[in-house]
């Protein structure tokens, strides 16, 4: 099946948030140098972006919870609105023949991911003329309004209908893909650093690569836990990690997590309280 992906050759940074992919995994490690989309999926990637987003002012709270293309990643964009997460895939078709472009491995892990976290697996369709040599001026949303079919059984999804202020603890990958962030935020405001790429698929290590002040990479390797915990220890294997990195310099992050109205519960859009010291070097 044609893949709108392509590996990069080249050890060249990101121009743009947008741009890493998947490629398969080795030893649950995950290469700084990754492949990169085609310049057509990034530019239907935007369009859907911004599709979604007139949607989105439209609504009662929606916000954006992933805009930027990870790798590895198990979907290529994520909102949360309310008390309901919605994971995405974009999924091109040929307007003239149905094919799709979206290959089965890509809904599957999707699928898989979501079931394990609570999460809602979606499909935003777009149709296009020959997607191989695409008429841009054809790309069009195959639906009105949200435009997201549920992954498992294909059907539209009543966003609205199914979102609401009840209570959802967060699941074990939302509290992850949360410490991740902080870290992410602590080297570009606090250290000034470049993020060269970034992962948030529990098992997979590094999560993290940056860039110092002098251009050397580092990786990070990134924990969480919760109340009455402050600090989670390394992992048992961190040293197996430093070590498939052994050209790079490595350091682990530890965040806590302590819940608002609950310490060792966390919900979803609640307030949380945070403990982290920045980065050990390993």
């Amino acid at each position: 099946m044609f893949d709108f992906f392509k590996k990069k050759m080249d050890n060249t940074n990101e121009k743009s948030n947008i741009s890493n992919m998947n490629e398969n995994i080795t030893e649950l490690m995950y290469p700084i140098d990754r492949p990169s989309p085609t310049q057509f999926f990034v530019d239907v990637r935007t369009l859907v972006g911004c599709w979604l987003q007139e949607v989105m002012k439209k609504s009662n709270g929606a916000h954006w919870l992933k805009t930027i293309l990870t790798y590895p990643c198990f979907e290529h964009l994520s909102i949360a609105y309310k008390n309901q997460i919605f994971c995405i895939l974009i999924e091109i078709i040929d307007e003239n023949t149905k094919k799709s472009y979206l290959p089965n491995q890509y809904r599957d892990n999707l699928i898989n991911e979501c079931n394990k976290n609570n999460l809602i697996p979606c499909v935003y369709k777009v149709y296009v003329n020959d997607p191989l040599n695409p008429a841009y001026n054809t790309l069009k949303p195959i639906g009105q309004g949200w435009n997201l079919y549920h992954a498992v059984t294909g059907d539209l999804i009543d966003v609205e209908g199914i979102v609401s202020d009840l209570p959802v603890v967060m699941s074990e990958w939302e509290l992850y893909d949360f410490a991740i962030q902080i870290v992410r935020d602590y080297i570009v405001n606090q250290l000034h650093y470049q993020i060269l790429s970034y992962q948030n698929i529990i098992g997979i290590d590094p999560q993290l690569w940056f860039e110092d002040e002098h251009h050397n990479k580092k990786f990070v390797v990134i924990r969480y836990t919760k109340y009455p915990e402050n600090k989670t220890p390394k992992p048992d294997n961190i040293l197996a990690i430093k070590n498939n990195c052994n050209n790079y310099g490595g350091y682990f992050a530890s965040v806590a997590f302590h819940g608002e109205k609950v310490p060792d519960l966390l919900y979803r859009g609640d307030k949380a309280y945070l403990v982290f010291g920045g980065l050990e070097e390993i």
